[in-house]
């Protein structure tokens, strides 16, 4: 089982924002052939949807996509398995104690908080700074991420040039956790504060 905990915000630069932020879980730190834009530094029109890519990603998207992709709007949060185009997305939003779900803003430049975890039902929760972590999911969704998970080997945020030329994100801090037969690692990367274009990357050693 991988579970990760993670505060991130994206301000833009120019009005826009870039495609999407991505946190990643892949077989490898080299992914060949990648394109940016809509496929994010990750996949590409030529191995989009192949089971071989092995690769997990939750976006955090400020774009809706035109084209290969169906996204469901310009500020959700959405589950990738092998492809780009989503499993399961939901607008960007947190459920409060009370039930009420309130919306969340991720190009508003303030930090939010993501709590990705699970193997055979994947949890998505995300939430403002500074309140504490919401009971209830955003997503809830029944995923088999063993066959992703069997062969890890780096957890990622990508690189994403077009992100870079609108959008400064600032990574506050992460940490993850991934189960494994002998017993589990934990990974804590403390990423610099302040504005930065470059991606960060923890190597998982089975």
């Amino acid at each position: 089982a991988l579970s990760a905990a993670f505060v991130f915000d994206i301000d833009t630069v120019n009005g826009s924002g870039g495609d999407s932020l991505a946190f990643v879980v892949a077989t490898s730190k080299t992914l060949p052939g990648a394109e940016n834009g809509q496929f994010l530094g990750l996949l590409s029109t030529r191995n989009n949807g192949n089971f071989s890519n092995h690769l997990f990603a939750i976006e955090f998207d400020t774009v809706k996509a035109i084209g290969p992709f169906a996204d469901i709007d310009e500020n959700h949060v959405g589950v990738d398995v092998n492809s780009l185009q989503s499993n399961v997305a939901k607008a960007a939003a947190y459920y409060a104690n009370s039930g009420k779900k309130v919306s969340v803003e991720l190009l508003s430049a303030q930090p939010n908080q993501a709590y990705n975890g699970g193997t055979s039902i994947l949890y998505v929760t995300i939430a403002p700074l500074p309140l504490p972590r919401p009971r209830r999911p955003l997503m809830s969704h029944a995923i088999d991420l063993s066959p992703i998970l069997r062969n890890i080997c780096t957890l990622d945020s990508p690189p994403q040039p077009e992100i870079s030329q609108a959008t400064n994100i600032s990574w506050v801090g992460a940490s993850a956790r991934m189960a494994s037969r002998r017993g589990s690692i934990h990974l804590s990367c403390p990423f610099p504060q302040g504005k930065s274009k470059h991606h960060q990357h923890q190597e998982l050693v089975d």
